[in-house]
């Protein structure tokens, strides 16, 4: 009888346990949300990065880079407030990026939104069509989202 009651305690602690883990879950990842509309890095060869970003990139088409610090992350793109997009990121640190996305159309795109592991949403304007190339990554509790001029390089 005392192994029954203890049983029946320890189960009832799983359960309650359990359910307080799911509830933390819903609520998702805490972490912050900044976005640079600008690209302030100093490229060492504008006019060659120019060439090569025009010659890999369409100008309607969006491009979004994930790079650093996503480690089997869920990340979930809306455009336009539309349907999900759901990615699953590693971040290969040999290359230094986790994956890629593209959507075509620049110009039906207002608003991204960017939300990680079902934290709270990043959002990007796009009021400027000519914004297609995006990177985004996870630094210590924050997720950045940062405008470029140029085809960023990946080694």
């Amino acid at each position: 009888m005392r192994y029954l009651n203890k049983s029946i305690i320890l189960l009832f602690g799983l359960i309650i346990t359990s359910c307080v883990g799911r509830q933390e879950s819903k609520k998702g990842e805490k972490y912050s949300t900044v976005v640079y509309y600008n690209d302030d890095f100093e490229y060492r060869n504008p006019e060659r990065q120019q060439r090569r970003t025009d010659k890999y990139l369409s100008r309607d088409t969006l491009y979004i880079f994930f790079e650093t610090d996503f480690k089997l992350d869920t990340v979930d793109i809306k455009i336009n407030k539309g349907s999900i997009r759901t990615l699953y990121l590693k971040t290969d640190h040999a290359v230094g990026v986790a994956d890629m996305v593209q959507y075509g159309d620049i110009k039906s795109i207002d608003e991204i939104e960017i939300i990680k592991n079902n934290g709270r949403p990043l959002t990007i304007n796009l009021t400027d069509k000519t914004m297609n190339l995006w990177t985004v990554n996870f630094y210590g509790d924050t997720l950045r989202a940062q405008r470029r001029k140029y085809l960023p390089t990946y080694e």
